[in-house]
């Protein structure tokens, strides 16, 4: 696979119209992916488009803190999840726009092990921590394809 923004919410962040994401005014959360979902860059938009079936139980983190944008560089703090289920496997993760309903919380960036390493994840009912980089693209940068 790889590692990349969704094209709808490329389109969101440049449209500026009413509804559109905003880095740092929105909730924003991640969820963890089994191999059953497979991200399609050009036309997933929204998170009900990853059904239970696809999404780790306990897999979803809270919302994001310590959320910056410089110099088109997004970035938030690291993210622990808190006592995943054992038995799991993460293949990935859907960092998304949290607006309380599915249907119209959109999805921002897909990820896997071309940029994360410890993906795919053996979950052990540990907590996961999720370590944003600390080099020039952080968490996603605007002129690359994160």
């Amino acid at each position: 696979m790889a590692t990349f923004l969704y094209t709808k919410a490329a389109e969101s962040f440049l449209d500026g119209s009413t509804g559109h994401l905003s880095w740092s005014g929105d909730t924003i959360k991640l969820v963890l992916v089994k191999a059953a979902y497979t991200p399609v860059q050009a036309t997933d938009q929204f998170r009900s488009i990853i059904t239970a079936a696809n999404e780790l139980t306990g897999g979803v983190s809270v919302a994001f803190t310590g959320k910056t944008v410089t110099d088109g560089v997004a970035d938030a703090a690291d993210v622990t999840l808190t006592a995943v289920p054992a038995s799991q496997v993460a293949q990935g993760f859907v960092i998304f726009q949290d607006t309380g309903v599915s249907a119209t919380s959109r999805l921002i960036m897909y990820a896997d092990s071309t940029k994360y390493t410890g993906l795919p994840l053996n979950t052990s009912g540990a907590d996961v921590v999720i370590t944003w980089d600390n080099g020039a693209n952080k968490i996603f940068h605007h002129a690359s394809t994160c």
